[in-house]
């Protein structure tokens, strides 16, 4: 017995009983030519509502395709026009709905200023219109529109160099009797004013703006802190001011009063910036933020000196941009050429009297001028900017002696500029030619039948080889002290634990131990700084790092304890300045690759710190400016900055070094790995890139001069690394040809000829040193000692002359070049 159980959800307790029709009997309902006749029924109103529709849009799509084509013709018309300053062709082109407005915009025109951006220190390169419209939108009634364009401005990155930026612009138009015609937003574009309150600073902006404001509101307050921590100027107690950024087109003129005072107050008026453009990267940013740094500080700057108004002349102007200079805002509008200039013309003080009273632009005197004054004779800036504000009346000469508390007469003046000009100028390096090595040569070398290590000391000039002392250990590494005041020695032994290191100064026969944290720390000596008193030191083991150590202090037998460091250092010429590039430790690129990278400055006060959050390849183009590479979007950018305040220009990007190539090289991108001024030109950067092809060895006279780029055979991804010789003649490049660390490229680059030498190395120590480690040069730069497979490669480059050397018995690990005789 079976039994069908069903629910109340499963019977269908209204449906009819399905009966099947006898055969032959048609069943009842529409029947079966009854249902396709519905199916075409509904598939031709289906048809035709579509038809319909794909109309409508056709009809949508031409409709639009015609507004937007007049709206462009409108837009170009209007382009032209201000290009060309023709205000009576743009009044026609203009919305009549407020007649301030396009009375503003005329007059902008007039004055060539309705693209130009000069307050933010930008020129305005013009372009097809057609090309400069990013998208166009339309309302629903087609009769009103935004249109969003993006201008391209150059702007001075210092020393001649410019770079572009772009800035987005959204203007409004309305559809006329007969044509589009720009017209004012109205206050719902702009949206409700907002307010935001900073600590030196209050802002108020249109909500349209709310986003980027917030972030300049941070920005400008900063720099209001940097302007009253200056020694140059005293902020009142409680100082406080009210920012508008305001959406009135007047405010794009140079002329627009940007200061005014409102029930006792200052109030800053600024372009919004919808009004002015939006940046669309970072580098348009901070352009931007700068830009309306230097609007509103330049005002403050006159009113907090008590400037008498009218009275800014050429010397107030080239004071004020050395102000704007250190608060990192404009670069200094001095070029080495204009030094190059004064020193070739014997430019004299004298030249100073014509313009100490005139209106006059500020000329290239008159900046290198004030650079003297401040840089060499210690002038403060507050001194100098009250006397160039004040109402005093002083002769040229009494207001140069007043600078310096008469301290000094005219001629005494005279001469300490001349001098002052001359170390402006680029240094040059004599060429020479080499007989025979004249420094003798120490080595760390194994006697072949003894089996010691020992040192040794080859005199070229006798053909004799000294014993020196003997070493108990494996292997080792040496390196001359300064001034050849000694060696600095790491001695590695295999022991049961793993390899046993010993490091210490040896000078005089005498051993001076390093006093490190770890008894086992494996470090090998490196470079010494410019003073010759610190010696870095690179660990491999127990941890990675960098130490110094003070070397009259340990040869004094005061102590031998290295400090550690950051990261790898790279100090300024003279010694006061260092770039630490915080990374990976790593013997091929000490320090290449860093970031970020830490800057002390020793001033008079004591050390100022600063620290660039990403950048390789730190390096000095003298005391004052320094260099690093960055990695943008899009491309690799060299730049420079001062160290008053670190603030990045460009100098030299990717894109501009791949289009000095050929054509066919120029696809693709180029990474830069290692960017120094040539010793020999500091106008001209060498630079090593890795493009598509392989690496490029760069030589760059300046952003617009001529760039020669020579392919080397290196591996794109293997360990390279860098050597000058002391006269910075020569550019050693030894790159890793194969993964055991054994087989290098070694190129020699004559800075001044370009001739380039290469030849293949191969590294035979125990020691897994990378093979620029083992080159040392002579004092005077003319012969290369390179360790090789347990014999020494001599070379004297310039004579296109090489031997090996390798004194009987003895098999090689290190060598340096020592006192002469």
């Amino acid at each position: 017995m079976s039994f069908d159980w069903q629910t109340d959800e499963r019977v269908d307790w209204d449906e009819p009983p399905v009966t099947t029709p006898e055969p032959g009997q048609e069943p009842s309902g529409p029947g079966r030519r009854g249902r396709w006749l519905l199916l075409a029924l509904l598939i031709l109103v289906v048809g035709a509502a579509l038809g319909s529709y794909w109309a409508l849009t056709q009809r949508v799509e031409e409709a639009t395709e015609d507004a937007e084509s007049d709206l462009m013709a409108s837009y170009t018309v209007i382009e032209d026009a201000a290009s060309e300053g023709d205000a009576e062709l743009l009044t026609t082109f203009l919305s009549g709905r407020d007649n301030e407005w396009a009375v503003t915009l005329e007059q902008l025109v007039l004055d060539g200023h309705y693209q130009n951006r000069e307050a933010f220190g930008l020129t305005h390169l013009p372009a097809d219109p057609a090309t400069t419209v990013l998208s166009t939108t339309l309302n629903a009634a087609f009769n009103s529109a935004e249109v969003v364009a993006e201008q391209v401005y150059s702007y001075s990155v210092g020393n001649g160099i410019t770079e572009t930026v772009r800035l987005r612009q959204t203007a409004v138009y309305r559809l006329g009797p007969d044509r589009w015609l720009l017209a004012p937003p109205t206050a719902d574009f702009w949206g409700e004013t907002q307010s935001k309150a900073g600590f030196f600073l209050t802002f108020t902006y249109p909500a349209r703006d709310q986003k980027i404001v917030e972030r300049l509101a941070l920005d400008l307050d900063t720099t209001l802190a940097a302007l009253c921590a200056s020694t140059a100027f005293d902020c009142p107690r409680g100082f406080h001011l009210q920012v508008e950024f305001s959406t009135n087109p007047a405010a794009l003129s140079p002329q627009f009063d940007t200061v005014v005072f409102v029930n006792d107050s200052w109030l800053v008026r600024l372009p919004t910036p919808t009004l002015a453009g939006l940046p669309p990267d970072e580098a348009g940013y901070q352009v931007m933020v700068r830009g309306y740094s230097a609007q509103l500080v330049s005002p403050l700057m006159r009113q907090l000196s008590g400037l008498i108004i009218g009275s800014e002349g050429p010397f107030w102007q080239a004071w004020e941009a050395w102000q704007l200079r250190r608060l990192a805002l404009r670069p200094y509008p001095l070029t080495l050429t204009n030094w190059q200039h004064l020193a070739e013309q014997a430019v004299t003080l004298r030249a100073g009297e014509p313009l100490w009273r005139s209106r006059e632009p500020a000329t290239p005197f008159v900046y290198a001028l004030l650079d003297f004054l401040i840089q060499d004779l210690r002038v403060a800036p507050k001194t100098m900017g009250h006397s160039l504000a004040g109402s005093e009346v002083m002769l040229y000469d009494e207001w140069l002696q007043a600078m310096t508390d008469n301290r000094f007469t005219m001629d005494e003046l005279e001469t300490r500029w001349r001098a002052y000009v001359q170390t402006k100028q680029a240094q040059r390096w004599a060429l020479a030619t080499a007989a025979v090595p004249p420094q003798p040569l120490v080595l760390l070398c194994q006697d072949e039948a003894a089996g010691a290590l020992a040192l040794y000391r080859h005199d070229f000039a006798r053909n004799q080889t000294t014993k020196l002392a003997d070493l108990p250990a494996d292997t080792g590494y040496i390196r001359a002290l300064p001034n050849h005041s000694g060696l600095a020695v790491t001695l590695i032994t295999q022991g049961e634990a793993g390899q046993v290191a010993d490091t210490f100064l040896w000078a005089d026969g005498a051993q001076f131990d390093l006093a490190w944290p770890e008894a086992a720390s494996v470090a090998f000596p490196s470079l010494s700084d410019p003073t010759r008193q610190q010696l870095l030191w690179t660990m491999t083991a127990p941890d990675d790092g960098y130490w110094l150590l003070n070397i009259p202090t340990c040869l004094a037998g005061e102590g031998c304890a290295p400090t550690p460091m950051e990261g790898y250092p790279a100090w300024s010429p003279n010694g006061v300045g260092t770039i630490t590039a915080v990374g990976e430790t790593r013997l091929h690129n000490e320090g290449l690759d860093g970031a970020p990278l830490l800057v002390v400055y020793e001033s008079d006060k004591g050390p100022d710190l600063g620290e660039i959050t990403a950048g390789i390849s730190p390096f000095w183009f003298d005391n004052e400016w320094l260099g690093y590479v960055v990695s943008g979007p899009d491309e690799m950018q060299i730049v420079e900055a001062n160290v008053s305040n670190l603030t990045p220009s460009v100098v030299l990007s990717s894109t501009r070094l791949l289009a000095s190539l050929p054509e066919a090289p120029r696809a693709g991108t180029l990474r830069l790995e290692f960017v120094r001024p040539s010793p020999q030109n500091p106008k001209v950067l060498l630079i090593l890139g890795v493009g598509d092809g392989g690496p490029l060895l760069f030589a760059a006279h300046g952003q617009a001069g001529e760039i020669i780029a020579q392919p080397l055979a290196l591996q794109p991804h293997a360990a390279r690394g860098y050597r000058f010789s002391p006269d910075g003649r020569w550019l050693l490049i030894a790159g890793l040809e194969d993964e055991a660390g054994q087989q290098w490229r070694i190129y020699l680059y004559h800075v001044t000829t370009g001739a380039l030498q290469t030849f293949t190395a191969h590294a035979g120590s125990h020691l897994a040193l990378p093979m620029h480690w083992h080159a040392d040069w002579t004092d005077d730069g003319r012969w290369l000692a390179l360790v090789e497979d347990n014999f020494i490669r001599l070379m004297a480059p310039a004579q296109d002359y090489e031997q090996s050397f390798a004194p009987a018995g003895l098999h090689c690990a290190s060598a340096a070049w020592g006192a002469g005789p």
